[in-house]
């Protein structure tokens, strides 16, 4: 019993510290707030793996889904195979996935890529920007951005490829 509720204090604990991480210095914890659907998606730069600068804005004629993971978080690795087959299927109809990264470094990243590769460009958000700017609380967190840059539905949690097929699809018929 004792050995579960010290298990238990450290996840916690863990917990409390990653969290804390998020915080920008003299932000309140839990300040971050998410955008409201229909507005346009908050605009980011980040590095890829090869350390080229992306903007999200950049992207707009596309069908953007964002995706934020980690490489420690068994709901992001879970999902993956469904965004990787779901991004093949709709990426020559104008669909991007664009991972990202949330707080790992370049070499966590990449040698995690090198063992499970992915057909969707990566990035790095070694600061949590996105997450904050998106009012990420947890891994993972999937946002869809249509054609012109408006926020369209945001999916926390592990996704199934049916329920992000159904949301993609008629984004995909605008034009």
């Amino acid at each position: 019993m004792s050995l579960a509720a010290g298990l238990a204090l450290i996840a916690i604990s863990l917990l409390g510290f990653w969290w804390l991480g998020r915080q920008t210095p003299g932000e309140p914890a839990g300040a971050s707030s998410r955008p409201q659907i229909g507005q346009l998606a908050p605009d980011f730069m980040l590095q890829d793996l090869a350390g080229s600068s992306g903007r999200l804005s950049d992207l707009r004629g596309q069908v953007v889904l964002v995706n934020l993971w980690a490489t420690w978080c068994p709901p992001c690795r879970a999902e993956m195979p469904e965004l990787a087959g779901l991004y093949l299927a709709h990426k020559d109809e104008g669909f991007i996935i664009l991972g990202v990264d949330d707080q790992e470094r370049n070499e966590t990243v990449s040698g995690f890529l090198k063992r499970n590769p992915l057909p969707y460009p990566i990035w790095l958000d070694t600061d949590s920007r996105v997450s904050r700017a998106y009012g990420v609380d947890f891994l993972p967190m999937s946002v869809l951005i249509d054609r012109r840059g408006v926020l369209r539905a945001m999916f926390p949690g592990q996704s199934s490829r049916a329920k992000l097929e159904a949301a993609i699809k008629p984004l995909l018929a605008e034009k």
